[in-house]
């Protein structure tokens, strides 16, 4: 690497940025999984039932064993 090491080309960065996510419980009992907005400024909210918290992370977690 030299340099003149450029963030937006650079063939070396391997995790690129990431708006930041938060997972809390909300009023009524849901798990929000909630994304920080990044190009309109508006965060996106998933809301999920409690009891199809499992089913979820286990279809998320199929990506984890690539």
């Amino acid at each position: 690497m030299t340099g003149n090491f450029d963030w937006n080309s650079d063939e070396d960065i391997v995790v690129e940025r990431q708006a930041a996510i938060a997972v809390y419980e909300n009023t009524t009992g849901d798990v929000v999984i909630r994304q920080e907005g990044r190009y309109d400024d508006e965060d996106k909210c998933i809301c999920v039932r409690p009891d199809n918290v499992k089913a979820l992370v286990d279809a998320l977690s199929k990506w984890s064993a690539r």
